[in-house]
């Protein structure tokens, strides 16, 4: 319970905030009133899953009374669709999201090899001029599976271009993995048993995404979701896949 609050508390303060009004912090929990704009009424169960999908954010439903920012820390939230333009509008906004702890930009990462759960092998060689783009995550991880349909986008936007190369390392077992792909397609070579590529790193928080340009170093990372995270992701590709190679 207390690893899904503190996610919805991090995904609403990355859409704008949870609650925050003339200084007054407000907590969101099960006992949270949040109605939709027809009155009707939501557990908490029920609206934590559906702005834990990215598609809903809550608002004040009064946020102005007599004349004054509402400073009841017990107010009533409306649940709201999260619209396409808001998220544009948001991303605007917003800055780079917060580097990882685990890397540092421009450090060289050494190839590792590894087999994804369909049987093909990636191999150190494979890295070699390639943009690689990595993601550390598993299963029962909200914040990953939320941000698996924008990164699926971007593998969709490079699947003609051999020289970029996305590497999925889960740490759940592989016939897990295998499961929880049937319903839930994440398009990267999608690694199992992964932990031991995480230790390598000491990664400790997920997801964590890193792009690795064609020269082997560290050109983005990112841990947590943010909702311009894979916008980042794309970008850092775009900029390895633009620049030229180094003159040895």
């Amino acid at each position: 319970m207390k690893k899904h609050f503190v996610i919805i508390i991090l995904l609403l303060a990355a859409i704008g905030g949870y609650g925050q009004t003339a200084g007054v912090r407000r907590v969101l929990n099960e006992n949270t009133v949040v109605v939709d704009s027809a009155g009707k009424k939501y557990a908490y169960a029920d609206w934590k899953k559906m702005t834990g999908s990215g598609d809903y954010t809550l608002r004040l439903k009064e946020p102005i009374i007599d004349g004054k920012p509402n400073s009841d820390p017990n107010a009533e939230f409306t649940l709201v669709p999260f619209t396409a333009e808001m998220k544009a509008k948001q991303k605007s906004r917003m800055g780079p999201p917060p580097a990882s702890p685990f890397f540092t930009t421009g450090e060289k990462i050494e190839p590792f090899r590894v087999k994804d759960i369909k049987g093909n092998k990636i191999d150190t060689k494979d890295w070699a001029g390639k943009t690689v783009v990595l993601n550390f995550w598993f299963i029962d991880c909200a914040p990953c599976r939320q941000e698996m349909p924008e990164l699926n986008k971007i593998v969709a936007k490079y699947a003609g271009n051999p020289n970029v190369i996305f590497i999925g390392v889960a740490l759940d077992e592989q016939y897990e993995v295998k499961d929880f792909t049937k319903k839930t397609p994440f398009d990267y070579h999608l690694v199992g048993e992964g932990r031991q590529y995480a230790q390598m790193f000491g990664i400790k928080s997920y997801p964590t995404n890193v792009v690795v340009d064609k020269e082997g170093n560290v050109l983005f990372h990112a841990t947590g979701y943010s909702l311009n995270t894979a916008d980042w992701v794309e970008k850092s590709i775009a900029k390895s896949e633009a620049a030229k190679p180094t003159v040895q």
